[in-house]
């Protein structure tokens, strides 16, 4: 599978070891192949991980990224109400 991550570090922090490949002329500036069963096995076992019980943006440690997630939050309940009306 193709792994994108925008922000550097990101890949390696959830994938270690992995080759990451930078491509500044790419949506996704870094890319990595990864198995899929270990994409899937990773995935699994970040989300039986999950202890937050007050909703993912409190649990958010690097503050840095809280206004950007806020952000595809606010996107996303957008497109919510345009699409259900």
């Amino acid at each position: 599978m193709v792994v994108p991550g925008r922000v550097k570090g990101d890949i390696e922090r959830v994938f270690p070891g992995v080759r990451v490949i930078t491509d500044h002329d790419a949506d996704y500036r870094y890319r990595a192949m990864i198995a899929k069963h270990r994409v899937a096995a990773r995935l699994f076992d970040m989300v039986a991980g999950i202890d937050y019980c007050h909703g993912f943006k409190g649990s958010v440690v690097d503050k840095r990224r809280a206004a950007y997630y806020f952000d595809v939050w606010d996107s996303m309940y957008l497109m919510q109400e345009e699409l259900s009306r």
